[in-house]
Parts: C-alpha cells; structure tokens; sequence
C-alpha cells in the first residue's frame, strides 16, 4: 500500500502547523465561495508546495466535487428554498383539504336529498297503495251489504 517512507512523509505534513492552518483556510474558501475558488486558493497558495505529488490535492477536489458539496452561502439559500417550498407544499395541501372536504359535504348532502327523494315517493306509493285497499275493501264491503 504505502511505503514506510510515504507514511512517514505523510504523517510529518499531517503534523506540520502549515498544512492545518492551509487546510483551514482552503475549507474557508470551499465553504464560502465553492470548490472552483478553493482549487485557485490552494494552487496560488504558498501551501501547494507542501505536497511533492499534486495527486493528493486533485483527489481531493475530486472527492468534494462528487460528494456535491457546495458554498456554505448556497446552502442556506437553498435551505431557504426549500423551507419556503415546503410551506407552500402544506398550503396547497390545506387548501386540497378543504377542497375534499367541502366537495363531501356536498356529495353527502346531494345523497341525502337523493335519500330523502325516494323516501318521499315511497310513502306516496304507500299511500296510494293503501287507499286503493281501503277503496277495494269499502267497494265489497259495500257489495256485501246489498246482497
């Protein structure tokens, strides 16, 4: 993997007071401005030179890019963002809602007039129904009577 020189190199810049302090400062610049304006950072930087191989350096823009990471001032605009997305998410669902509700309460009232409809023309059939008994039953009641 690494030779015990590569290690030792490795852990006397891990150590060196430059590289924490350049460090701090590029994850400033990547914080504040993006990746673009640290890489210029770094490369302009007395800092570069620290590193014999820029592979290391590159690897590492390479990681921060894919990871996506961005300005810090974009982020909290983007936060914003969608916080003010998500408010407006809850208030096009409140209003869907009240929508639903209202189009229920309507549905269930043309139901009950539809209900009530049709209770109403069963009881007049009903009562057609029996006053046409009661006429049958006076008709021979009243046949039987003349015999």
């Amino acid at each position: 993997m690494y030779t015990p020189d590569q290690l030792k190199m490795m852990m006397d810049l891990f150590n060196n007071p430059l590289l924490k302090k350049g460090a701090d400062e590029f994850y400033a610049h990547l914080q504040k401005e993006g990746l673009e304006s640290a890489r210029k950072f770094w490369m302009n930087s007395s800092y570069a030179n620290m590193f014999p191989d820029q592979q290391f350096m590159e690897r590492l823009f390479d990681f921060y890019k894919n990871m996506g990471f961005v300005p810090l001032n974009q982020y909290e605009a983007l936060q914003k963002e969608n916080i003010k997305l998500k408010d407006e998410n809850q208030k096009l669902n409140d209003q869907l809602s009240k929508l639903k509700s209202k189009q229920f309460a309507e549905d269930v009232a043309k139901t009950q007039e539809t209900f009530k409809d049709v209770l109403d023309k069963q009881m007049e059939i009903n009562r057609e129904v029996t006053q046409g008994f009661f006429k049958a039953l006076d008709q021979y009641q009243t046949k039987k009577t003349k015999k």
